[in-house]
């Protein structure tokens, strides 16, 4: 099985705006699974370990926010739900 995953490293002013904004570039209608204040330094980090995770979403021209999306599979999602949590 697999999700595709949008992960952001968001500012709190703009709470979830940003990923509406790029899940319509993208064309696809998102469904927030979990948002967590954690802090610039922990988001960061977590981005990180994110980013790591799963397989890229390619399309076929870039924009901004492109090269966040990750095709998840349930347990990779888990993982990253958990991850965020710890934040």
């Amino acid at each position: 099985m697999s999700l595709d995953f949008r992960q952001s490293l968001t500012s709190q002013n703009l709470g979830d705006q940003r990923i509406y904004d790029v899940a319509k570039d993208a064309g696809f209608d998102p469904q927030i699974i979990i948002m967590e204040i954690v802090g610039t330094v922990r988001a960061k980090q977590i981005e990180s370990q994110v980013l790591k995770m799963g397989k890229p979403v390619f399309f076929k021209r870039r924009f901004a926010g492109s090269s966040e999306f990750r095709h998840l599979s349930s347990e990779e999602l888990e993982d990253v739900i958990e991850i965020i949590r710890a934040g």
